[in-house]
């Protein structure tokens, strides 16, 4: 494999340097005197010494300061002011800083800077305060500075939110800490004492913090006031050992740890370990001889100081080894970002080199997570991690090829021509045309058929699902029955393919093309999930995957795919059992009121009640028109519209010609000898049919006739009939009950007119039960009349005392009214003369209710309901 790094010398006679760090690309180097040089800039002090050894330099990434040990202390500056920096007195006794930065995501807005410093703290409830300071927003960046002091046992941690100062925390430990190593998101401080003793420090989010309610002053960094007080949460890390036991009071090497992209890599005296947040061991780990004596990242690689003298360079992904340089003996000192190297007087910078050959290297050595490691740590377009990508999936590595594929949003038509024409089409391609088809050179070793594994065809499931979701979350029309020309997908770039950068034609055509490979690997692996994916809206390509499910007599996922591109005849035509037919045109709309009339006479030929059932479940009875579809129903299926019509009116309103077509179906019913009682129970509670044309039919039912008189007010005619013509006492008695409402009580009159004419045997019975019954209701004067003068008053006694009681009844109500109207007025006469009556007494210091002023010597006026006193042009105002 090609070297990683080439040693470039970029000074070669350095002061004694004893720390190097970079800030903003420049690179700064520390003497055993004090000074602070900048490398580009060597003859140029920034800071002289005082005699103080500068142990350490680092940059605190995402603030303007620099971090600078020396002499037990840190202190903190910009690259313009390292001459004058400020002193952390919390830091005392520091034996070794790291520093990092990380994301913490907030749900709302922080106050910006300008507003904080318009407004003063004392202006602001300390509430306010605290609100504002625990808001931070989205994705805030958090910078923290971690210094260990050992003699004090603990470690001294500052931090900031977006570059401005938040907080600091003093958190003791159970041992002085030799190293310290911040995880890259920020969840936790690992602090080593020895080979085999190391410790997770939980690093709670910053808003969480004790002082987050207060807003800090100018100087806060150096007030020990804004120290977190909460506890924070301390584990050990259990780090198995390799060694020989029996000597472990006697390990005298400083251990170290160096923060990787997923991880921490701690040392132990015979191999090196990555543990995560979570204190566990990761796999792989560096198996040495000899403990390293520290190192540095630089992503996607890890440099070490060898115990040889040499500098190993690792891949942090997997640990191994990638060049080995050979220094110049004597102290060396590592930096990173940009990566240097300290070594015998002079200053080295470490250029990367042949990166495409590295790329070409791990990928024909099979290393594609290493390829694509060092992918993400370098500025590369996304045509070459695709690439790197294509060569995991051609090596038989799916998995890996697809996750690059999704990553790089690579055009389906590129992955789908990895796979033979079964699967995907007319966009399978041939091995022999991938190589110019992704602009790349491939080993291609095997046809493309080879690659229908299962393990294939999951890793294509995983691509075509992952697409399909971005493709739903934008604006993609509805899917029609028409296919698109998918031949411009060919055209569109290889990576990069997303809904927001094609038009709208383009992204259905993508969208055909998925659904469709999607459907057709479903029927290979997974047909319980055919049914699934033709149940939503999908934008399959229909002359495609008819052919394939018909062919396995997928009937039921045929008629789903149907019904969702709305082509519910093809639908229908599917469907030959009744069963089916009518419980898929219960889930049709009104809109579709034709096809369910037209294909419910199939279900009603063979199943009347199944028929029925269609058109008054829940959905059909509240939604479909009955005004079509009765009419429709009535010529042919008469019982089945006729129970339609009342099922439909006990919950909604119908048209009046929908009810006078109800009464007829009752009539040709009862004429095949149904009886009158539903007929007769539909004339008497319904308002809306036409009386006038049902007494033009035939109707040989005086019952019938009486009750369709009565609806049109001819109530002598409805009595003449049932009494003369049908002789029905007992009828005429109800009709009269029945309509002495609206008739008026001159109808029980006309009823004794006729009994005493027509049927005289009645009489006594008429008077004694109907006209007793409602006698407070009947004319007692024409009653009398009309009785018999020999009949003796015993006869009509309980019809004369009902009546007299009635009208008693009725007088001593009137008068009762005619007191409380009386007693009312009375009230409200004296309530007015009270009003009137009342004083107000007006002072100089009276005011208008209305305007607040004085009343003075003004014209005045008082409104009599609440004896408000007010200028007179006030009130009319007010009026």
């Amino acid at each position: 494999m090609p070297d990683v790094y080439v040693p470039r010398v970029v000074v070669d006679r350095v002061p004694d340097a004893t720390a190097l760090g970079a800030c903003d690309g420049r690179v700064y180097v520390g003497t055993s005197h004090g000074s602070i040089f900048e490398m580009g800039a060597p003859d140029v002090e920034l800071s002289r010494g005082r005699h103080r050894r500068i142990d350490q330099i680092s940059s605190i990434p995402g603030t303007p300061y620099m971090a600078c040990m020396a002499d037990g202390y840190v202190s903190v500056s910009t690259p313009a002011s390292l001459d004058t920096p400020t002193s952390l007195p919390l830091s005392h006794g520091a034996s070794f800083l790291v520093a990092g930065s990380w994301l913490e995501a907030h749900s709302a807005e922080t106050p910006t800077a300008t507003s904080t410093s318009q407004r003063a703290l004392g202006l602001r409830s300390m509430d306010e305060v605290a609100r504002e300071k625990q808001k931070a927003p989205q994705n805030a960046l958090v910078s923290m500075l971690a210094i260990a002091c050992r003699r004090r046992r603990c470690v001294v941690m500052y931090r900031w939110v977006d570059g401005a100062f938040w907080d600091a925390k003093v958190h003791p430990l159970p041992r002085g800490p030799q190293t310290l190593a911040l995880l890259t998101e920020g969840q936790a401080l690992v602090a080593g004492y020895g080979h085999y003793e190391y410790v997770r420090v939980v690093i709670p989010p910053a808003h969480a913090s004790s002082v987050a309610w207060r807003l800090p002053p100018s100087d806060a960094l150096t007030s020990g006031t804004w120290v977190d007080t909460h506890a924070w949460d301390t584990y050990a890390v259990p780090v198995d050992g390799d060694g020989d036991d029996a000597s472990w009071w006697g390990r005298t090497d400083r251990p170290w740890a160096i923060s990787l992209a997923h991880g921490v890599l701690v040392s132990t005296p015979r191999r090196g370990v990555v543990i995560d947040a979570h204190g566990r061991i990761l796999p792989p780990s560096l198996p040495w001889s000899a403990v390293p004596y520290g190192g540095i990242a630089c992503a996607p690689y890890v440099l070490l100081r060898e115990a040889d003298g040499s500098l190993g360079v690792y891949m942090q992904s997997t640990l191994r080894r990638a060049q080995s340089m050979t220094l110049p003996a004597g102290p060396v000192q590592l930096l990173t970002d940009p990566p240097h190297v300290y070594a015998h007087g002079s200053l080295y910078a470490l250029d990367v080199c042949g990166l495409e050959a590295q790329l070409d290297a791990l990928t024909a050595a099979g290393a594609y997570a290493e390829a694509l490691d060092m992918l993400n740590a370098e500025p590369i377009d996304k045509d070459a991690r695709a690439h790197v990508g294509l060569a995991a999936f051609v090596d038989g590595a799916f998995d890996t090829g697809m996750d690059v594929f999704m990553d790089v949003d690579m055009n389906p038509a590129y992955v789908l021509a990895l796979y033979p024409a079964s699967l995907t089409g007319p966009l399978a391609k041939p091995p022999s045309q991938w190589s110019a088809l992704f602009g790349t050179r491939l080993p291609v070793h095997a046809e493309s058929d080879a690659f229908t594994s299962p393990q294939a065809l999951d890793a294509l499931v995983r691509y075509l699902n992952d697409r399909r979701r971005l493709l739903r979350s934008g604006s993609l029309p509805p899917p029609t029955a028409e296919a698109v020309d998918t031949q411009c997908l060919q055209q569109l770039r290889m990576c990069d393919c997303t809904p927001d950068t094609i038009s709208t034609h383009e992204a259905v055509a993508m969208a055909q093309v998925v659904d469709t490979a999607l459907l057709t690997v479903f029927l290979r692996t997974k047909p319980s999930l055919v049914g699934a994916l033709c149940r939503v809206d999908n934008w399959c390509d229909l002359a495609q995957v008819r052919t394939q499910l018909e062919a396995r007599h997928m009937h039921q996922a045929l008629v789903s795919l149907y019904r969702t591109r709305g082509m519910h005849t093809e639908a229908l035509a599917q469907l030959p059992e009744p069963e089916d037919m009518a419980a898929y045109l219960d889930t049709l709309g009104p809109e579709h009121t034709d096809l369910i009339l037209s294909h419910a006479r199939k279900v009603l030929d063979v199943a009347p009640a199944l028929g029925l059932s269609i058109f008054t479940s829940d959905t059909h009875l509240t939604q479909l028109p009955p005004e079509r579809v009765a009419p429709d129903l009535a010529p042919t299926y008469p019982a089945t519209c006729l129970a339609y019509l009342e099922a439909v009116m006990t919950v909604r309103d119908v048209a009046p010609a929908l009810h006078t077509l109800r009464a007829r179906l009752h009539l040709d019913a009862c004429r095949h000898g149904a009886p009158l009682d539903a007929f007769i129970a539909f004339l008497r509670s319904s308002t809306h049919y036409d009386a006038d044309a049902l007494l033009l039919e035939d109707l040989p039912w005086p019952l019938v006739r009486s009750v369709l008189l009565g609806r049109l007010g001819h109530y002598v005619e409805a009595l003449h009939l049932l009494l003369v013509e049908a002789h029905f006492v007992s009828e005429a008695e109800a009709f009269c009950v029945e309509h002495s409402t609206s008739a008026g009580p001159d109808l029980y009159a006309t009823l004794l007119r006729l009994v005493r004419t027509h049927a005289p045997e009645h009489l006594l019975r008429v008077c004694e039960g109907v006209l007793t019954q409602h006698a407070k209701d009947v004319p007692l004067p024409d009653i009398l009349a009309l009785l018999p003068p020999e009949w003796p008053v015993q006869r009509v006694q309980a019809l004369l005392l009902r009546n007299l009681h009635a009208q008693a009844s009725d007088r001593v109500q009137q008068r009762i009214e005619s007191a409380l109207s009386t007693a009312h007025r009375a009230a409200l006469d004296q309530s007015v003369r009270i009003q009137r009556q009342a004083r107000v007494l007006v002072t100089d210091h009276s005011t208008c209710e209305q305007c607040g002023r004085r009343l003075g010597e003004s014209v005045l006026a008082v409104v009599p309901a609440t004896g408000a006193t007010m200028h007179y042009y006030c009130a009319m105002q007010h009026t």
